[in-house]
């Protein structure tokens, strides 16, 4: 993070170092997402989510408007909860 070697981070290298792992996280979201959507019809249904079994287990808990598919979006909410869940019971 200490790009020049100061000794200190800045807020602009404390800033950039973020928004590089951030730009990683969503690239392997968005790869794990399209390998869970095999059709690749931009959802995962009941069928393709067996193939992760956590995710066939928290379907119905992870499809928000039930619609029997899970949306990048939906996906997306679930693991921000989680991960601030996660955060709140660490303090």
């Amino acid at each position: 993070m200490d790009t020049n070697k100061n000794g200190s981070i800045s807020r602009t290298e404390f800033s950039v170092a973020m928004k590089a792992r951030l730009d990683r996280q969503s690239t392997l979201f968005d790869r794990a997402f399209s390998v869970a959507d095999a059709n690749g019809d931009g959802y995962i249904s009941r069928d393709e989510a067996k193939v992760n079994p956590q995710l066939a287990e928290h379907f119905d808990e992870i499809d928000a408007d039930h619609d029997g598919q899970l949306s990048k979006q939906e996906l997306r909410a679930t693991i921000r909860s989680a991960q601030l869940n996660e955060l709140k019971s660490a303090r």
